[in-house]
């Protein structure tokens, strides 16, 4: 996710707010909620990397990503790519 936003991850995982990070995160969550992650699990995962998030910032994260990939059709094909891959490696 990191190489598609630009931001690097220890921005992800910052309070920084500039537009690629918090694109980033967003990205990561939704992925997580496509691959079936538990949403305890991804607000887990942030906190071992240092940014405690809330289920309110994760819902509003996902319900931003969904509207935003119904305008997007470029940005959806990239999640897609990557939920693809791994989905992929999971089952090998």
């Amino acid at each position: 996710v990191s190489e598609f936003t630009t931001a690097d991850h220890s921005e992800i995982f910052s309070s920084n707010k500039e537009r690629a990070t918090v694109d980033g995160r967003f990205f990561i969550i939704y992925i997580a909620e496509q691959l079936e992650v538990s949403r305890p699990y991804i607000k887990r995962f942030f906190k071992l990397h240092g940014f405690d998030i809330t289920y309110r910032m994760i819902n509003y994260s996902l319900k931003a990503t969904k509207k935003r990939l119904k305008k997007d059709k470029y940005l959806k094909e990239r999640l897609n790519e990557i939920i693809n891959t791994y989905k992929i490696e999971e089952h090998e």
